[in-house]
């Protein structure tokens, strides 16, 4: 993974927290760029806008969660809508006990 790569990793794994804590909608681009430790301008080199990260936060969460789907043995192909109901059943199933 080059700087950029790296950089760009960063700032998703920092929105996921940051917009976990206080929501999408009830934060901007610049809480991010904050928590970050960079500036609004520095944080546009890497992504349009607050929709372009969003996007590439879901692009992240269905590599990761395919990832886990392959080492734990499923091979099967889903489409994104089967993968992500499954999940949230799934989650759904150990969080209510």
């Amino acid at each position: 993974m080059n700087k950029r790569e790296q950089k760009i990793q960063l700032i998703i794994d920092t929105a996921y927290k940051v917009w976990g804590d206080n929501f999408f909608y009830n934060t901007s681009l610049s809480s991010l760029a904050d928590a970050l430790g960079m500036t609004k301008p520095a944080l546009y080199r890497y992504f349009n806008n607050k929709v372009a990260i969003l996007l590439a936060m879901k692009t992240d969460f269905i590599r990761k969660y395919q990832t886990l789907l392959q080492k734990s043995g499923f091979r099967e192909k889903m489409n994104l809508d089967t993968l992500l109901v499954d999940y949230t059943e799934n989650a759904v199933r150990v969080f209510r006990g």
